[in-house]
């Protein structure tokens, strides 16, 4: 390829069959999108932690979603940058934007497009990378804050006082 993907992959997990492989072909990018099919989850982590970049594919949706892809939550364990295509209303794309991620709707391929093109650049310079900003909104994931969130949640409503969870160091 002459557009300067010469090494380029894109592994999608458990997403891509082999009866993606000839659109694959038809396109020309059997090589940067091999289709091998569903792998373990323990493949795939080892995947997303390798990985330079990772993919959130969201589902297109006409109204606002409170929920986040259990995906999304997964992919901050790996500190890594993530791109997310993703209905521009709802939590994913909140969170993507406050950890400071690209993001592009499914229906709009230039911004696709566009995306791929400033990740490949920042992948090409030595750039591509998370900020603290990434590490702060992360951090309120963890499952320790989680629960010291809801602990106070709950003892706020009933009158009571948050409790204090033991460090687990």
């Amino acid at each position: 390829m002459g557009d300067g993907t010469r090494g380029t992959r894109i592994w999608v997990a458990r997403c891509l069959t082999a009866a993606s492989q000839p659109l694959a072909e038809k396109l020309g990018l059997a090589q940067v999108v091999p289709c091998e099919g569903p792998s373990p989850n323990s493949e795939a982590l080892a995947a997303a932690a390798a990985a330079d970049v990772l993919l959130l594919i969201d589902a297109p949706s006409k109204s606002s979603s409170m929920f986040l892809p259990s995906k999304l939550i997964d992919y901050l364990m790996f500190r890594k940058p993530i791109f997310g295509i993703t209905p521009q209303n709802g939590e994913a794309v909140d969170l993507l934007t406050r950890l400071g991620c690209l993001v592009a709707p499914a229906e709009h391929v230039g911004a696709i497009a566009a995306a791929l093109a400033q990740i490949l650049g920042a992948w090409r310079t030595g750039t591509l990378q998370v900020d603290e900003a990434f590490r702060l909104v992360a951090s309120g994931y963890v499952n320790r804050r989680t629960a010291e969130r809801l602990d106070s949640i709950l003892q706020r409503s009933i009158g009571r006082e948050a409790l204090t969870l033991p460090s687990s160091r």
